[in-house]
């Protein structure tokens, strides 16, 4: 194993570095006085570094090996820390209104009743400031804007009010906020009248938006309401804002979601065709050059012509460096490839160590040049047609299995089917991939020409009929699976030790995937008797939805009110997310509440229109709505309720008369609008507001004493 380590050098560099970021991302790492203090290690550790070997006290190659590990830690650590500290834009401008002016940086996506466009925000002007911006907003017009011929590149001024993207801070939810801020991306603007908007004729120069102008010429003359269209832009292009959530939704039950992400597979394929297509004469430095440079040049424009997302970055990296290695006849060691072009990339960019994607990618790589080249052997001998499907079938059974933990970790189910998906899907992928590479003269010259076109489609339909299919199989996927993130960590120690394992077949790290599997297996029983011991009621922060969680003895009941009839998927996923948060949760019941069909039950029932009352556990919980005030007072007064729930539409005047004298605790949640929580804040000054002051958590001993019933 030590020799193996020794046959890939970069790690010493890759892995303190990364350490170093991870450290920097933990909250309060970037604590000035912390940066301080590291600085002066740091530059002792470079001082003894460039002193003779002789002058070490103590073993030299420990003393070298010791000092570079320090070293590239705090190199990742003050990297990351810097980049977190970067502020394009000095001072606040949440909620203030004014004029913004910026640069179209794609074309304009359709987000149901708005118009989302990307601008580069250049400046922010209102009577009292002016502000230089250097960061990102997000721009949502209204529907009947005139967006016809907005290309990237040119000059936008809208008028709206700026607000920082926030989270709703419900546990668990998508961190959309720092997702975004990792992007320079902190502030949306709404523009209500689409009067409010113009262009204002300028454009910038082709060679910064001219890879975005590239692919809004390619599909500007398709249909985007058309399933294939959307599929077929996400699979060349990277373009996935035309695909609904039921095509998402079908992809991802048939195990066939990272198809639509453009990456390591749509990558290889291309630097495979244009190896075959690019013949050069044997003995000739100088062509096999002029070689490289096209597969390098041709590589890095489909990266930029899809954005420069994680995942084309890292594929084109690698393939860039094998092209590189191939070139000098030098074959390189594929994890040398691999860690050096991870360290590029962070290089570059130090958040991506937190994107899922990043991660995924990685992992699935290295899964596949590890544990593939093993069960190859296996079927070593057979046909070559035989050979091939096996192939691919190991391949996929390494990336599945080398991902599982961040799978599950962060999108909940798993695919029952994936090899049959990959067994179909990937050579009719590999085939649009390659027209796609020989028909891109003409799609970018001759976009009128629709025979191109047509052809991609048609098999683009193949692809999504025979995904569609899998997906209506029985039992298609494992859904709703919210793992213990210790578990996780502990299934990923599994894997690795079993590989381990598998390479050297050595005893040491077998014992320890037995004892990292007794961890798992013990886990779970701990967590139910620690839930046993708790019980706790929590209410969200939700703007579409009233939403109250009660959690006992390792079980958790859910209410919801939706304020749509037609309740946002999102939503009802995030629901669905809550089945094993806390971890050692054994089954999640939701009761979903609707003025059209009251509910009369145990748990939930209603008092009258728009009045609500929950018994959940030892909880007695009232939720007010759209009613009448008289009705809320004599509801309070008939009942021990230990919460009062205000929600949109509540009567707003004459409350404090009667909750003054109210004992428990009074919450109004995210779905009331900016007066309501005003006058509220106004009438009921102990009131908890969900939406300035976030989710809200309760236990037993914080109710132990309740209003007096009259």
């Amino acid at each position: 194993m030590i020799s193996d380590l020794r046959k890939v050098p970069v790690i010493r560099a890759v892995f303190p570095f990364v350490a170093g970021i991870i450290a920097a991302a933990t909250p309060g790492a970037g604590d000035m006085a912390l940066l301080r203090g590291s600085f002066p290690v740091l530059i002792v550790c470079l001082l003894l570094l460039s002193l003779p070997v002789k002058r070490y006290p103590f073993r030299e190659h420990t003393a070298r090996g010791l000092l570079l590990f320090i070293s590239f830690m705090l190199m990742g650590y003050w990297h990351h820390a810097a980049s977190r500290m970067y502020r394009p834009v000095e001072g606040n401008l949440d909620f203030q209104e004014g004029y913004l002016e910026g640069i179209v940086v794609d074309g304009a996506v359709e987000k149901g009743k708005t118009w989302l466009v990307r601008l580069e925000g250049k400046t922010f002007m209102n009577d009292s400031i002016r502000t230089v911006m250097d960061e990102y907003v997000q721009v949502y017009l209204p529907a009947d804007a005139n967006i016809q011929g907005l290309l990237p590149g040119e000059h936008l001024l809208v008028r709206g009010r700026l607000s920082r993207i926030r989270n709703n801070g419900n546990p668990g939810e998508f961190d959309y906020a720092g997702y975004m801020d990792r992007k320079r991306t902190r502030y949306q603007v709404f523009v209500r009248d689409p009067g409010l908007f113009r262009v204002l004729g300028e454009r910038e120069t082709a060679q910064v938006y001219g890879p975005a102008r590239l692919r809004q010429r390619i599909i500007g003359g398709w249909d985007r309401e058309d399933p294939d269209v959307a599929v077929l832009s996400a699979l060349t292009l990277g373009y996935k804002s035309w695909l609904d959530q039921e095509t998402k939704s079908t992809f991802s039950d048939a195990g066939a979601m990272h198809l639509l992400a453009v990456s390591g597979l749509h990558v290889g394929m291309i630097w495979w065709i244009l190896e075959k297509l690019i013949r050069v004469p044997a003995g000739r430095s100088a062509w096999h050059r002029l070689k490289l440079v096209i597969i390098v040049v041709v590589l890095w424009g489909y990266a930029a012509v899809t954005g420069f997302s994680d995942s084309v970055t890292r594929s084109v990296t690698m393939f860039s460096l094998l092209t590189l290695s191939r070139s000098i006849q030098r074959h390189s060691n594929i994890y040398n490839t691999l860690l050096l072009s991870a360290f590029l990339l962070l290089l570059l960019k130090p958040s991506r160590i937190v994107e899922p994607g990043f991660q995924l990618s990685y992992i699935a790589v290295a899964g596949i040049v590890t544990i593939q080249p093993r069960m190859e052997k296996l079927y070593t001998g057979v046909h070559w047609t035989l050979h091939r499907v096996l192939d691919l079938v190991s391949v996929s059974i390494a990336a599945q299995v080398s991902t599982l933990p961040l799978v599950l970790t962060y999108f909940h189910q798993f695919p029952v089917w994936f090899l049959l998906t990959n067994l179909a899907a990937i050579p009719l992928v590999s085939l649009i991939l390659a027209l796609f590479v020989m028909f891109i003269p003409f799609l970018m010259f001759f976009p009128d020409w629709e025979l191109f076109s047509q052809v991609l489609l048609w098999v683009t339909g193949v692809l999504n009929r025979a995904v569609t299919g899998i997906a209506s199989l029985p039992g298609s996927v494992v859904s709703n699976v919210v793992p213990d993130p210790a578990g996780m960590s502990l299934l990923l120690g599994l894997l690795m030790s079993a590989c381990m394992f598998m390479y050297y077949r050595s005893v040491y790290f077998l014992a320890f995937a037995f004892l990292l599997l007794s961890a798992a297996i013990a886990l779970p029983v701990l967590r139910v008797s620690q839930l046993d011991e708790n019980a706790s009621i929590t209410i969200f922060n939700m703007n579409d939805a009233t939403m109250i969680s009660h959690v006992q003895n390792a079980y958790r009941e859910t209410c919801l009110w939706p304020a749509d009839s037609f309740p946002d998927p999102y939503l009802l996923d995030y629901v669905q997310s809550l089945s094993g948060s806390p971890p050692g949760v054994r089954s999640h019941r939701v009761v979903r509440l609707d003025e059209n069909e009251p509910r009369v039950e145990s748990s939930c029932f209603r008092i009258t229109e728009g009045l609500w009352g929950i018994r959940s556990g030892s909880w007695n919980i009232l939720i007010v709505g759209d009613c009448e005030r008289e009705m809320v007072q004599q509801a309070i007064h008939s009942y021990y309720w230990q919460v009062v729930l205000f929600r949109k539409g509540t009567p707003l005047y004459g409350l404090g008369d009667f909750m003054a004298t109210f004992g428990g605790r009074v919450v109004g949640d995210g779905t009331l609008r900016q007066y309501e929580m005003k006058l509220l804040s106004q009438q009921v000054p102990a009131i908890w507001l969900t939406g300035k002051e976030g989710v809200l958590v309760l236990h037993m001993a914080d109710l132990s004493i309740g209003p007096t019933m009259r």
